[in-house]
């Protein structure tokens, strides 16, 4: 017996699902920074920003794609085979995320003086505690997407974001500043695990041997060009952050950093349509069926392009209204940055 066969139909439902509930999700994060550019200063913030900063882009070198790897290997699975197959993807992301915090934490004091921010230091132990929890919960997509649970990675998003709008205001009212942030930030992690290893914990089959070298080795065979690509598109975005991190002060950083973000619809979108037909996509090459294959990729890039191209008009117009409506005045430098990352 193997992991679920959706139809075509289930298929477009999945991604509908995924997409709203990530841009409920999203809405609810940016509610979060139009709360934090209110009740901390540009430099807090800046600091905020750039520990996120460092933590997206070890997380992102770390993975290096072996999360995504499960749309291709649990669809083949069967199923008294996708727990154990789960938990030693969970053992190997464990392993690689304490050997990067080691790393992290031997290099705080030079990563403190690259990033022209010595606060940076203090918060070390927070961007490690985010980055272990991080590096498991890059699991919480794939695992649920392939067992056919995309509705419950919706609702996981959505709760995760209602968490943090309700929580942020309260830590920082509390007085517990960017560190009550983070441990809030690492809650959000911990509770999605929770879900994925319940939902894990329900199939048949044994746990041991929980590491099988042939299996892993077969794994890095296949995640090794997707990692390369993924390393490279999701590390490319960042270059510019860091260079403006060294180059200036955290307020000024702050200022660019918030407008150095691409439209987040048109990733959601992309994102969530190639996740719910890749494990398609496998089954029908696997059969031989490529015209059918190439056919349902090819539709799915159009349907995309309806949505994303029109979003794209309207923010470039609106760039400088929609920043200062969000972020107040103190934020206008950031509209021309928002403008660029649109194009």
């Amino acid at each position: 017996m193997s992991a679920p066969n959706l139809s075509n139909r289930s298929l477009t439902g999945q991604a509908v699902l995924l997409t709203v509930g990530q841009l409920i999700a999203y809405t609810g994060n940016v509610l979060v920074s139009v709360i934090l550019v209110r009740m901390i200063s540009v430099a807090d913030y800046g600091t905020f920003l750039q520990v996120n900063l460092v933590f997206a882009t070890v997380l992102s070198l770390a993975v290096f794609g072996l999360p995504a790897s499960l749309f291709y290997f649990i669809p083949q699975l069967r199923t008294d085979d996708i727990k154990r197959f789960v938990v030693q993807n969970l053992v190997l992301l464990l392993m690689i995320g304490v050997g990067a915090a080691g790393v992290l934490y031997a290099c705080k004091s030079s990563l403190a003086a690259f990033m022209n921010n010595s606060q940076v230091e203090g918060l070390i132990g927070y961007v490690i505690l985010l980055l272990v929890l991080g590096i498991l919960n890059e699991t919480t997509e794939p695992v649920l997407i392939s067992i056919g649970k995309a509705d419950m990675v919706a609702k996981l998003n959505i709760a995760a974001a209602c968490g943090l709008l309700l929580f942020v205001p309260v830590v920082l009212w509390l007085g517990y500043g960017l560190e009550g942030l983070f441990v809030a930030m690492a809650a959000q992690y911990g509770f999605k695990l929770a879900v994925v290893g319940v939902s894990v914990s329900r199939f048949p089959g044994a746990v041991r041997p929980i590491l099988r070298a042939k299996e892993i080795v077969e794994q890095w065979k296949y995640v090794a060009p997707i990692g390369s690509a993924r390393v490279l598109s999701n590390v490319k975005p960042k270059v510019d952050q860091f260079m403006i991190s060294y180059w200036y002060p955290p307020d000024m950083f702050a200022i660019y950093a918030r407008g150095a973000f691409s439209l987040p619809v048109t990733s959601m979108v992309v994102g969530n349509v190639s996740n719910v037909l890749l494990p398609r996509l496998v089954q029908l090459g696997k059969s031989g069926r490529k015209p059918e294959m190439f056919g349902l990729w090819q539709e799915a890039m159009k349907r995309v392009s309806l949505l994303t191209v029109p979003l794209f008009v309207f923010f470039l117009l609106y760039a400088e209204e929609v920043i200062v409506f969000l972020f107040t005045d103190a934020y206008r430098g950031s509209a021309l940055i928002f403008a660029i990352y649109l194009c």
